[in-house]
């Protein structure tokens, strides 16, 4: 039922929350005891200013994308951001060398994982488009690439008119974000909803609905 569903849902949420919170301990406890087990690890890049990577260091954790859209729905929930410094976290879905040739690559795996072509049950087939939009980003990037070059890298690919560019309020969100000499990809829903991913934003926009 749908009371059993929403239940389920509120369940894993509380879960995953917890879990997060627990690795937040962790993280503290493995900066003053180094013989604690460190799930996640922080790489900080020379020379990209404001910017911080987290990689996941074990099998069976909770995928990227999931711990960032708990964490957004947490402060939605909270309409309190905990994270004081932190103005946006991008999930990375798959990452390669930010060359062209590559990046064309990681966009056909990307597509056929992400947007394959509907079926005959599928609702494009009774009139209704599935909106899709590409969104592309780069800092401190050593080698010069062509904005339209590379998201044309990631719409070329994905079948038309079974899906429709649309920038406004897209269903699914292709995430391009070329930093240095890695380009990281990720396919996202809501991401205009969710205000791009903002905490900051997120947690104002429910304060000023409240008022």
């Amino acid at each position: 039922s749908s009371t059993t569903a929403a239940a389920t849902s509120t369940k894993k949420n509380s879960s995953l929350s917890s879990r997060l919170s627990q690795e937040l301990s962790d993280l503290r406890d493995a900066n003053t005891n180094p013989n604690a087990v460190r799930r996640f690890k922080l790489h900080r890049s020379i020379g990209t200013n404001g910017i911080v990577f987290i990689q996941f260091n074990e099998t069976g954790l909770p995928p990227p994308l999931e711990v960032v859209l708990t964490i957004l729905n947490d402060a939605i929930k909270a309409k309190s951001c905990k994270a004081r410094w932190i103005t946006r976290i991008i999930p990375v879905e798959t990452s390669c060398p930010s060359d062209i040739e590559a990046i064309r690559k990681t966009a056909e795996k990307i597509v056929d994982k992400h947007f394959s072509l509907p079926e005959k049950k599928d609702d494009n087939i009774k009139g209704k488009k599935k909106f899709f939009a590409v969104d592309y980003q780069h800092r401190a990037c050593s080698r010069k690439l062509d904005r339209m070059e590379v998201i044309n890298a990631f719409a070329n690919k994905i079948s038309q008119p079974a899906y429709v560019v649309n920038l406004k309020t897209p269903d699914r969100t292709i995430l391009v974000e070329v930093i240095k000499n890695n380009c990281f990809v990720c396919v996202v829903r809501d991401y205009q909803k969710l205000l791009k991913f903002n905490l900051q934003r997120l947690v104002e926009r429910e304060i000023e609905n409240e008022d």
